[in-house]
């Protein structure tokens, strides 16, 4: 009998006979090696690489301001005098905050206006300063002195304490002592809301804290001539904007950065002509001093001013002779008092103040001086200290009573 023997065929998957080829191949390979050595030959790579779009730098920007610093003369100022309401003081040689002595009622405050069109349209102010330069100071002892915004408007040579405009609230306040000088106040809000137009720009107004206290504070008014109100601010502004460079049609143009910059505006420091340092010793030094002179009826002749009884002598004139000039006249208010602002008296010198009474007095009669009450009275350097306040009294009696 015959065996047939059939080989039936053996399905072999795609993947696994790759993995037998790469089995055999190995071991041949790993058999071959170290009979015969790798083969000569080169081996080269090739790397293949994405194309990188390199970006466009853009142009920067850099902005710088400006600042510069102006100084602003008042364009009108006046002192309101609660002892005489109805009377205007904008013609004075000074400004005067507080409360004069012998006097009840007698507060004075201050108004002041700045023109700020010296300030361009579009700048940011960063600082405002009012400084004022103090002449007179009836009263050794400190003060404080506020400011206030004015909300109405105000002439000058019309204004009066009758006529005085409204005020905002009490906007800041600097401690005023008595040594001549200036002193300055931290305005920078209130400019800045003029500037705005958020607050109407008429001004402001200077009052002592405590009007209860005999303290009196005469500063140059713009009618001095020197030592002016004035107020510095300091503003700044963008300088105009570089044109914005055109790139190129072929390839963007890498702009570099260019910065520009320019030094802040600082005004150079000038000697501003001061009254000096007063030595009633030294023929150069330049004592000076803020005079009032003061006539009244003194029914008494007893060196006192009584109310109800005495009364003030109003259109009698006073006239300084002075040592470096002609003489200077005022004419008594109709509160008796004649001002002098910044009166000089170098050493060695002698001022005469002296007065020249009206037809008649208050009463409608005419009056004689009392005696021990010279019609001129001689002052000297000593008497000027630098910054006094000095006051010079003329009393006089009804004619009728005759010789005291």
């Amino acid at each position: 009998m015959q065996t047939r023997t059939e080989h039936l065929p053996i399905a072999v998957r795609p993947q696994v006979a790759h993995l037998v080829v790469v089995v055999i191949l190995t071991v041949l390979l790993a058999l071959a090696l170290p009979r015969f050595g790798l083969p000569y030959g080169r081996w080269d790579w090739t790397v293949h690489s994405q194309p990188y779009a390199t970006p466009t730098p853009s142009a920067t920007t850099v902005t710088t301001t400006v600042a510069t610093t102006v100084t602003i003369d008042a364009i009108a100022d006046a002192t309101l005098d609660e002892a005489v309401p109805a009377e205007n003081q904008g013609d004075l040689d000074a400004v005067w905050v507080g409360q004069a002595e012998n006097q009840e009622p007698a507060a004075r405050r201050g108004l002041l206006r700045f023109d700020l069109s010296s300030v361009p349209a579009g700048a940011t102010i960063e600082h405002a300063t009012l400084e004022l330069y103090l002449g007179s100071a009836a009263n050794r002892k400190d003060t404080k002195i506020a400011v206030f915004g004015v909300l109405d408007a105000w002439a000058e040579g019309e204004v009066s304490w009758n006529s005085a405009p409204a005020l905002s609230g009490q906007l800041t306040a600097a401690e005023v002592g008595s040594e001549s000088g200036y002193y300055a106040w931290d305005v920078t809000a209130l400019a800045q809301g003029w500037r705005a137009g958020t607050f109407a720009n008429h001004g402001l107004l200077l009052r002592d804290t405590d009007e209860s206290t005999a303290v009196l504070r005469g500063f140059f008014s713009r009618e001095a001539g020197t030592h002016t109100p004035r107020l510095v601010v300091t503003y700044t502004q963008a300088p105009p904007r570089p044109p914005t460079p055109t790139p190129a049609a072929t390839q963007p143009a890498t702009s570099t950065p260019t910065v520009t910059l320019t030094a802040a505006l600082t005004p150079t420091p000038t000697s501003t002509p001061g009254l000096g340092v007063c030595d009633p010793a030294d023929p150069a030094a330049a004592c000076s001093a803020t005079l009032t002179a003061q006539a009244f009826v003194d029914h008494r002749c007893d060196q006192a001013f009584i109310l109800g009884v005495d009364r003030p002598i109003s259109g009698a004139t006073i006239t300084v002779s002075m040592a470096d000039g002609g003489p200077r006249t005022a004419v008594t208010n109709e509160n008796g008092y004649a001002t002098f602002v910044q009166l000089r008296a170098p050493a060695g010198t002698t001022l005469t103040v002296s007065i020249d009474y009206p037809p008649t007095g208050p009463d409608g009669t005419a009056v004689v001086p009392c005696q021990g009450s010279p019609e001129t009275v001689p002052l000297t350097a000593a008497d000027f200290g630098f910054g006094q306040f000095k006051y010079v009294l003329f009393r006089a009696q009804p004619a009728a009573f005759g010789a005291p």
